[in-house]
């Protein structure tokens, strides 16, 4: 019975110790907004949030905050990213339906129901990802949408093997 009190004496001792360390390091707070998605690009942090995207420079510690109103972004409300095998940032949004602005060598090029076949406004974000060849994939609520760089395919329910199109 008194050995179980010195364990337990000593148990406690050892988490009060652990508990009381402060961890190393700074934190910062820089982001606008909840983030909803974050990705890594050499030296970069990308982390898409409702109020634009952050792009956090991991080797100096500065961030920038881009937004429609410095930006070609369509939407402050991100949804997810992507990176593209040539190191472009894909951005998909919230407020806009299906809408992916694509950031390359510092142009933004704009995808939306008007020049592609994202869904409008109202039928739900999209969700990007890179296959090995390069070619964009995308899942929304219409099917599922190939982009090779020049051509948008859409596979849905009239021709693929699909109990339903809405794939988000």
């Amino acid at each position: 019975m008194k050995l179980s009190y010195i364990i337990l004496l000593g148990l406690l001792g050892v988490s009060t110790l652990a508990s009381a360390q402060q961890p190393t390091g700074t934190w910062h707070h820089f982001i606008p907004t909840s983030p909803r998605d974050m990705i890594a690009d050499g030296r970069f942090l990308w982390i898409a949030t409702d109020g634009g995207l952050v792009k956090f420079n991991r080797d100096s510690g500065t961030f920038e905050i881009l937004s429609t109103d410095n930006s070609g972004l369509p939407a402050n409300a991100l949804f997810r990213l992507m990176l593209d095998r040539n190191h472009a940032v894909w951005v998909s949004t919230q407020s806009l339906g299906g809408a992916l602005a694509r950031l390359q060598n510092g142009t933004w090029t704009v995808f939306d129901h008007n020049n592609s076949p994202l869904p409008p406004p109202g039928n739900g974000g999209c969700i990007p990802v890179c296959d090995s060849l390069g070619r964009i994939w995308v899942a929304t609520s219409i099917g599922l949408l190939k982009y090779d760089g020049g051509t948008w395919t859409t596979y849905d329910m009239s021709n693929a093997p699909m109990s339903d199109s809405y794939l988000e």
